[in-house]
């Protein structure tokens, strides 16, 4: 717990609780610190939580030790006793004290011990019915008219005199592996209570009879709430910070990489906002102290840049080869390919200015033309042929030169292998492969054609060799054929007169052979007789003709 009292120092001074440490005093500004110990009058260092009365003294709760009272101006330590309870219990969880002047301890065990403001102590025990008693409270804060929130480890209590209702029921009937738990709570200018639990945000009205679900921040759990007493509350989770206005319920993200100083974590109820508005949040490290009037200039941009990439609606991490970062874990360059180029970029802006800034991009080497960002912040584009890139994203305000940033992004989208040198040497290697092909082809038709002709030049001569040949053949052919039919028109012509005349001979022999005398015979026989010895002549003619024709 910390409590800063302008009231008691007029330059101001920082109480801090440690669970282990005990309890200290120191001034951030001019680096001064004091730890309280056994001979200040503290003697126990388990400090759970402290906070300031109306008179300016601070009351701690201590773990073990009780609780104890420091007076600034008497710079003095004094144990509590509590008068006129008899009561020894010295185990307290948190400590609260109240405009009326009433400081309510919350105990271990024991329920609640309150200190109205004549310095009386009372007992206070809270009940879902008749013998079901609500023992261990963890803290207490002020609502509207005497209102008291109370929260305990079962519920979280309504409390107006005698009045109490539970809002929550008891956590420790939940039939859930992960029971709701109550880490914080804060009540704003208008007594709404803003609670911090292990699951989300919660907010509900001064009277008690209404809930809602803060939704402007993530789903998680949160660790402490502090309202800035104007118009916002400043949420911690275990590592972000959140401003949200108390009215319009919009909530913006402190961007700060925490982890660089060394921060492991915010703790429980560990935060506190001064009257000067400076933030002090508790760690296991030490406190973080932010100071927004010189971190938020109205009239410049706090920060610009990429959040998250999606490629093919797919969201990447800073493992992937795609996307080069920076030393400060910006996004300083992305590398596509070709077939992964729909690409979705996320805008993350951080402005405290009353007026939100407008915000345009461009894709130089696309369009080069400067588009307006819609209201998600995020700039989508269903494909990007391949090239070289450079996005330009942009926020300005009219009226307001002073106002203006502008973010780079260089975007590659890396071309097919057949775009790039390996197509012109595979072209290339390809065109010589079909040249080569084509050449030795040629050559081959080129002799093959030499071949032919040759071939052809052969066989022409070897035709017309043959031709003549043939015309040779068929001129004795043609002298065969003559010597044929001429020797066809001898025989019938000389054969013809001797056969007849023999013939005639002898039939006219047959005819007369009883009449005729012997000359008569004598004279048919010798015409027979030379009728064949002509006959016989031209045979041996024809014979001797026939063998001359046959030796040319």
């Amino acid at each position: 717990g910390v409590d800063l009292t302008n009231e008691v120092f007029s330059h101001g001074q920082l109480y801090v609780a440690s669970d282990g440490e005990g309890f200290c005093r120191m001034n951030p500004e001019r680096m001064e610190y004091r730890l309280f110990s056994e001979k200040d009058g503290l003697s126990n260092k388990n400090v759970v939580e402290i906070a300031s009365d109306i008179n300016g003294d601070v009351w701690v709760a201590t773990w073990g030790g009780g609780i104890y009272c420091y007076s600034p101006k008497k710079d003095k330590i004094e144990k509590v006793t509590f008068s006129p309870l008899n009561s020894n219990l010295n185990c307290f969880i948190s400590i609260a004290t109240m405009s009326n002047g009433e400081v309510w301890a919350a105990s271990g065990g024991d329920g609640l011990y309150v200190r109205d403001s004549l310095g009386k102590w009372s007992k206070r025990v809270l009940s879902f019915s008749p013998g079901e008693d609500d023992m261990w409270p963890s803290g207490v804060v002020e609502g509207k008219q005497n209102v008291r929130w109370i929260n305990t480890s079962r519920s979280l209590w309504w409390v107006k005199g005698e009045e109490a209702r539970s809002l929550m029921g008891d956590f420790s009937k939940q039939m859930t592996h992960v029971p709701i738990a109550i880490n914080n709570m804060m009540c704003d200018n208008q007594y709404n209570l803003w609670v911090a639990t292990n699951q989300c945000l919660l907010r509900f009205s001064s009277d008690g009879t209404k809930c809602d679900t803060i939704k402007s921040v993530p789903i998680q759990e949160y660790t402490s709430v502090a309202f800035d007493g104007k118009n916002s509350m400043v949420v911690t989770s275990s590592t972000d910070i959140y401003y949200i206005n108390c009215k319009t319920l919009e909530a913006q993200k402190f961007l700060y990489d925490f982890s660089s100083i060394g921060m492991s974590g915010f703790n429980l109820h560990g935060n506190f906002i001064s009257s000067s508005g400076v933030l002090f949040c508790s760690t296991s490290n030490g406190f973080v102290m932010i100071k927004p009037e010189e971190e938020n200039q109205k009239d410049s941009l706090r920060y610009l840049s990429i959040s998250s990439v999606y490629i093919q609606k797919t969201p990447l991490s800073k493992s992937v080869d795609y996307c080069e970062w920076n030393e400060k874990g910006d996004l300083s360059q992305i590398t596509l390919p070709y077939n992964l180029a729909e690409l979705s970029l996320c805008i993350d802006l951080v402005d405290y200015s009353k007026h939100t800034p407008e915000l345009d991009y461009r894709l130089i080497g696309l369009t080069g033309e400067w588009d307006k960002v819609g209201n998600n912040r995020t700039i989508y584009f269903p494909y990007l042929p391949p090239g070289d890139y450079i996005l330009e994203i942009q926020a300005s305000k009219k009226g307001n030169d002073k106002y203006h940033a502008l973010y780079t992004l260089p975007i590659v989208v890396t071309p097919p292998w057949w775009q790039t040198w390996c197509r012109l040497l595979f072209v290339s290697i390809l065109a010589l492969i079909i040249g080569s092909f084509l050449y030795l082809r040629f050559r081959r038709l080129l002799k093959q054609k030499v071949m032919l002709e040759q071939m052809v030049k052969e066989r022409t001569k070897e035709l017309d060799e043959k031709n003549v040949l043939i015309e040779s053949q068929n001129e004795e052919l043609k002298q065969v054929l003559f010597d044929k039919d001429r020797l066809i028109s001898v025989l019938a012509h000389d054969l013809k007169n001797p056969m007849f005349a023999i013939v005639g001979a002898l039939e006219g022999w047959l005819k007369r052979e009883a009449d005729l005398g012997k000359e008569e015979r004598r004279g048919i026989i010798s015409s027979a007789l030379s009728s064949a010895q002509s006959l016989q002549d031209e045979l041996i003619r024809l014979l001797e003709w026939a063998r001359a024709k046959s030796e040319k």
